[in-house]
Formats: C-alpha cells, sequence, structure tokens
C-alpha cells in the first residue's frame, strides 16, 4: 500500500515534465566548495542554457561556476549563516547563462541532517527576472516620487519665502494708511487683503511641508 505522500510513477513523470517545461528546478547538493550537484529535476536548460549533465558532479561546470561573481559572496554567507541556524535560506542572485547574459534566479534551500551532521543541501531554484525588472521599476517610482517631494519642499519654502514679503508690504501698507489719514483708507483695505493672502499662503505651505514629511515617514518605516 502506498503511503500518502509517496507518487506513482507516472505522477512522478508528469512533475517531471512540467518542472522541464518551466524555468525552474529542484536540487541536491554537497556543501563543498563547487556546491556539487548530485540531483537537479526541472528546468535547467531553460534557466541557464545547459543541460542538466553539464551540472551534475560538476561534469563541465559547477553550479558556484555558473553564480555571478558580484553575487557569490553574498550568497555564500547566506547559504553559511542559514545552515548554522539550521534554518531556510531565500536568496536572489545572479547565475550567468551559457550565451554570457546573466540571468536572476531565486533559490530557496535548507540543509539535511542525518544523525547531528550534515548530509547535503537541497531546494529548489526559478527564474526571477520579471520579480528582479519589478522590484527595480518601483524602486525608481519611489525614487522619482522622493525628488518629486523634495522639490514640493523646495517649493513650500518658496511660498514661505513670499510669505514674510507679503507680511512686509502689509506692515508698509498700514503704516501709509496711517499717515494719510482718510485718504489712506485704500491703503488699509491692501493691507488686509496682503495680510489674508499671507495667512492663507502660510496655512497652505505648512500643510505642503507636513504631508510630505508624513510621507517620508510612512517610506521610511
Amino acid at each position: 500500500m502506498l503511503e500518502p505522500n509517496c507518487e506513482t510513477g507516472d505522477e512522478n513523470q508528469i512533475n517531471r515534465s512540467v518542472l522541464e517545461a518551466t524555468n525552474s528546478l529542484i536540487y541536491r547538493c554537497v556543501n563543498d566548495e563547487h556546491y556539487t550537484m548530485e540531483y537537479i529535476v526541472g528546468g535547467l536548460k531553460n534557466l541557464t542554457g545547459y543541460e542538466i549533465s553539464d551540472v551534475l558532479h560538476n561534469q563541465n561546470v559547477s553550479w558556484i561556476g555558473l553564480t555571478d561573481r558580484r553575487d557569490l559572496a553574498n550568497v555564500t554567507a547566506q547559504v553559511d549563516a542559514a545552515i548554522d541556524k539550521r534554518d531556510t535560506w531565500d536568496v536572489a542572485y545572479r547565475v550567468i547563462h551559457r550565451d554570457g547574459t546573466p540571468i536572476w534566479v531565486r533559490e530557496r534551500g535548507c540543509a539535511v541532517f542525518d544523525g547531528g551532521k550534515l548530509a547535503y543541501l537541497q531546494g529548489f531554484i526559478t527564474g526571477a527576472q520579471a520579480e528582479v525588472a519589478l522590484r527595480e521599476q518601483v524602486e525608481n517610482i519611489l525614487k522619482s516620487t522622493h525628488e518629486a517631494n523634495l522639490e514640493i519642499m523646495d517649493l513650500a519654502q518658496n511660498i514661505i519665502g513670499s510669505i514674510a514679503t507679503l507680511s512686509i508690504l502689509s506692515v508698509n501698507a498700514r503704516i501709509e494708511a496711517a499717515r494719510s489719514g482718510a485718504a489712506g483708507r485704500g491703503f488699509a483695505v491692501v493691507a488686509d487683503e496682503i495680510s489674508r493672502l499671507a495667512l492663507q499662503n502660510e496655512t497652505w505651505a505648512k500643510d505642503i511641508a507636513q504631508k510630505m514629511r508624513d510621507g517620508s515617514s510612512d517610506a521610511g518605516r
């Protein structure tokens, strides 16, 4: 009788066929300097351009050999840290396609222990080009939004500066009104209008500045 988690031969073949049609793979490897692959099932060729036989047991290239040198230190550090904690790792990095193109992948894996001793590493690797492209797009949007906010903050400061000028004009108009007596009522009206505009602009400027600060605080959380 089959255990609940066992697969029939047909089911196993279907799962292999599905994986092979994608740019994803599952693996088991040795925790050595090459991450020597002992078992691979899936679309390695779709992902890297290499046949599984090229990579198994480092026949023509090792997995470390495929890993982009720019990401190698980060990958090994995260894997080693996860092994030490007996935790899983989840890391995005680049591998070099057979045609020389760097390809983003995401790897989720863990170490398997036997009797307290590390036996091997296993995990799942899938193409992450779309994921990275989306992340970069979001980062660019956030960056442009931040830059736009800075421009608005500068604008708010300019408004605040103009408020000072309006306030001075208002004081000067009131002085002229006082000097001119009844003939200076027009100056008084102008002074009141300038004062009203100054107060209104000050309220708007403070509101803009506060909203920008609140937005920056939320983005930084």
